[in-house]
């Protein structure tokens, strides 16, 4: 993007991608995190670390560079960014929804290593995660990573859902959502939703499922709902089906 400085990671990338020859753009823009760099079990010492990565959606160019080439992913974490407008009425002012997520996702890892029964790896378990995996500091990089999310998905031996009470109420994630459901089978997704679920949140989640449409889905950028129609539109026969998929 014009004003912006690139990484040397961006930079490398960029010439990757204009000189790959035969190899498919997914494969040159596929990259991984290891999970130790994002995230901690409440008493690790690394945990504001990690907290501070969650804290914020936007992304910067430093992020890219947590993440290096891969050309299979452990696990593709699918989120919301944003926590539930009514968080701290619901898990109380002192539950930091950054530091929840950093636990949830080492919690993940952690069952990825243990079905290899290889749990002190933990920490190395590659991740696929959009801030640290999409490049920031590139307009061109950024959106042909957002148009190949399901490809990525598909390269992603599990798909890790961390499952707040509005997670359908994104857009974004719903259509990550419905990609797992009909390219994963149900052992390769690890739901993540013992932290958010109790009396209070249960009939929250049965409403977003309930009145769950793609019109009624946010979207944090307008311009993502027009790529999100498009993809809809050319997967799916209808956007009653991918609704009922959805549900």
């Amino acid at each position: 993007a014009e004003g912006v400085i690139m990484t040397r990671s961006s930079t490398k990338k960029l010439s990757e991608v204009a000189n790959r020859g035969e190899q498919s753009l997914e494969d040159v823009l596929l990259r991984a995190t290891h999970a130790k760099s994002v995230a901690a079990a409440w008493s690790d010492t690394h945990l504001p670390k990690c907290r501070k990565f969650w804290s914020d959606s936007r992304g910067r160019a430093a992020d890219y560079d947590l993440s290096e080439d891969a050309s299979c992913v452990d696990g593709f974490i699918s989120h919301c960014w944003s926590p539930p407008e009514n968080w701290k009425i619901v898990l109380g002012p002192d539950v930091n929804y950054a530091v929840v997520k950093s636990a949830a996702v080492a919690v993940m890892a952690k069952d990825i290593a243990l079905a290899r029964n290889d749990l002190q790896s933990w920490g190395n378990v590659l991740l696929w995660i959009d801030k640290a995996c999409i490049p920031q500091d590139n307009d061109m990089l950024k959106l042909a990573c957002i148009n190949l999310i399901e490809n990525f998905i598909r390269k992603s031996e599990n798909v890790c859902v961390i499952l707040t009470w509005t997670y359908m109420e994104r857009l974004w994630c719903v259509y990550e959502w419905a990609c797992v459901l009909k390219d994963k089978p149900p052992e390769r997704c690890f739901l993540q939703i013992e932290s958010f679920m109790n009396e209070q949140t249960l009939p929250l989640y049965l409403d977003c499922i309930r009145f769950f449409s793609i019109k009624r889905a946010e979207c944090f950028l307008e311009s993502d709902r027009e790529i999100l129609t498009n993809k809809i539109d050319s997967t799916y026969v209808s956007h009653e089906a991918f609704e009922t998929l959805v549900k």
